[in-house]
């Protein structure tokens, strides 16, 4: 019995993980978004309690200065995420047009392996650098909410 051929099977799973790696590219981007939303709303509140901070005592004053620094850093770890940045994308539509019109069908799906793991790979790349730098900007507004927490059971006492 002749062996069946892995390829179209090996392409579908390809193409699968190119799509799930556009999930995750679109999941980092909306955490991102989320992060800026917060940290932008906490500078704004921090800006309109500014009398307020003034009859604080002063490393209660650094803490709430620290938190906003931490705030301002997350926001542009997070926009770093959502910066517009290409990520690759196979196959060429007009390259597969000019290119393969006259192959068979195992040759172009061997071809559009090759080319979707490339992908894949570069695009891993990138995924990983943001969802490092995401964790770095969801720290920093971690510890800017711990300070702030320490300055509001501070007042409270």
């Amino acid at each position: 019995m002749p062996k069946k051929s892995s390829v179209p099977i090996i392409y579908s799973i390809i193409r699968e993980s190119l799509s799930a790696q556009q999930s995750q590219k679109s999941a980092l981007e909306s955490k991102s978004n989320t992060l800026t939303g917060f940290a932008g709303g906490m500078i704004a509140l921090l800006i309109g309690a500014g009398d307020a901070t003034e009859a604080l005592p002063p490393y209660i004053k650094t803490l709430v200065f620290i938190s906003s620094i931490l705030f301002l850093v997350s926001i542009l770890l997070a926009t770093i995420i959502g910066w517009v940045r290409k990520y690759r994308i196979d196959p060429n539509p007009s390259a597969l047009a000019e290119n393969y019109l006259d192959v068979s069908e195992e040759e172009v799906q061997l071809q559009l392996i090759s080319n979707l793991a490339g992908a894949w790979a570069e695009n891993s790349d990138l995924l990983e650098r943001n969802a490092k730098i995401l964790r770095i900007a969801f720290f920093a507004q971690t510890v800017a909410f711990i300070l702030l927490g320490i300055v509001l059971a501070w007042s409270l006492v």
